[in-house]
């Protein structure tokens, strides 16, 4: 029988860095390897300057490092550094298990820089999430 892979979903980032950091750190929930059980194999979390769909997903930028997947339940965390500070960017994650099964793609999170951007007085941070792709809500 195929493993069941429980969809990930990135949540509220705990910490929006400095938009002249260039950086966000995104948060989840780390799935597990035969749904709620185990560790998953691996991720590959993207981002993008347009929203990311299945059917875009491999050509958005991966993160690198990629995270190091963390026991089922346990709080994950991935800091993504050299971004354009007070750019809009989307993010998703997709998981793989032992057996090479790979997850939906999680939901898709906007976010943009905190602070003040030159040329850009007033910029604030901003995050949206978005629900997984085909949850109607």
């Amino acid at each position: 029988m195929a493993a069941l892979l429980t969809l990930a979903t990135l949540v509220t980032p705990t910490r929006i860095a400095h938009a002249q950091d260039g950086a966000v750190t995104l948060v989840w929930t780390a799935p597990g390897d035969d749904s709620v059980l185990g560790t998953a194999t691996a991720y590959d979390l993207r981002y993008s300057p347009i929203p990311i769909t299945a059917s875009n997903f491999s050509s958005a930028s991966r993160v690198s490092p990629e995270p190091v997947p963390l026991a089922a339940g346990r709080t994950q965390t991935a800091s993504v550094r050299g971004l354009v500070p007070g750019s809009y960017y989307y993010f998703a994650l997709r998981t793989v298990d032992d057996a090479g099964n790979w997850s939906a793609l999680s939901n898709v999170v906007r976010l943009i820089g905190a602070g003040q951007p030159a040329g850009m007085p007033g910029a604030h941070s901003r995050h949206d999430l978005g629900r997984p792709e085909g949850d109607p809500g």
